[in-house]
């Protein structure tokens, strides 16, 4: 008689897509999402997690985004607000998008220093 494994829950396909994402080598998140997408059956399991796990991942990979002649670190020590970064060398808080990796806005740094 053979044995069937149980199907893994909602919540556990959510927390081995996290697992995955998280893990991804430097650069290469796109892909292993592209990947798990090709496993799932329902992609919204996938869809659910996507904004937070994007926001954890680029966070730990401390990426760099360009705004204007700069780059800007994008990192939890410089962060003020959700999806909002210091820009000191270019005197900004700026917002970063998680999912596109791209700077959307921008607004003086003297809010952040009163």
């Amino acid at each position: 008689e053979e044995l069937m494994a149980d199907e893994p829950t909602r919540e556990e396909l959510v927390q081995i897509c996290k697992s995955f994402m998280l893990n991804a080598p430097p650069g290469e998140l796109m892909e292993v999402v592209t990947d798990i997408r090709g496993l799932l059956d329902d992609e919204s399991v996938i869809n659910d997690v996507i904004p937070s796990t994007f926001r954890k991942y680029n966070l730990n990979q401390m990426l760099q985004a360009q705004n204007g002649d700069h780059k800007v670190l994008i990192c939890s020590a410089g962060q003020v607000g959700d999806n909002e970064y210091l820009d000191t060398e270019g005197g900004e808080v700026v917002t970063f998008d998680h999912i596109t990796r791209e700077i959307v806005s921008t607004r003086p740094i003297e809010s952040e220093l009163s």
